[in-house]
């Protein structure tokens, strides 16, 4: 599964956590009825334009991820071919200092872009919040235009953090933040 389609399954679970704390009734009252919207909808989001950190972030992660691409690979075949104690000992110390380069570089990412995903997280609570009032008092208007204000947010919030994270977790990598990029236990690389 790609990062993309990764966001959106956790987003769209966000929208059916909250369709499924109103019990079996849909936002007319009905009983059995499911409300749909958040998959039939479809909404694009606003360009987003990040903040020259964020950039300046990106640009240094990369270039860390092709550092510890390369520290890996010729500690991989120094071991395979047999090197000495010694040249493995220097290639682990490169390989843990690019490592930890790009655990530095991604923290600083992630700072950086706080107040953009924090503002995301926040407009998809809200979102959540008032879908569910809307769902127990039965206000089907209100809960039809809460539930298009979720849709365009979360793809807002997709796109965000495609434009901050995306493309950062080369192919090949374990990243398991569910940004694509590490998180407790950050694993580059297998």
């Amino acid at each position: 599964m790609n990062h993309s389609a990764l966001i959106f399954a956790l987003l769209a679970s966000v929208s059916i956590s909250a369709s499924a704390q109103m019990g079996q009734r849909g936002p007319g009252g009905q009983a059995g009825q499911q409300n749909m919207a958040p998959f039939a909808v479809a909404t694009t989001a606003t360009p987003v334009t990040l903040p020259a950190t964020v950039v300046a972030d990106r640009t240094a992660v990369s270039a860390d991820l092709a550092s510890v691409a390369t520290a890996r690979a010729k500690l991989v075949s120094d071991v395979a071919a047999g090197a000495t104690a010694a040249v493995v000992d220097a290639d682990s110390a490169a390989f843990k200092a690019a490592r930890m380069q790009l655990e530095s570089d991604m923290y600083k990412l992630r700072t950086d872009a706080q107040a953009i995903l924090t503002a995301d997280e926040a407009a998809l609570s809200l979102d959540s919040i008032m879908l569910e009032i809307y769902g127990i008092t039965h206000n089907t208007a209100a809960y039809t235009a809460a539930q298009t204000q979720f849709n365009a947010d979360r793809a807002q919030a997709a796109a965000n953090r495609q434009a901050i994270f995306g493309d950062l977790c080369p192919a090949g990598t374990i990243c398991l933040d569910g940004s694509g990029h590490g998180g407790n236990g950050q694993m580059y690389g297998r």
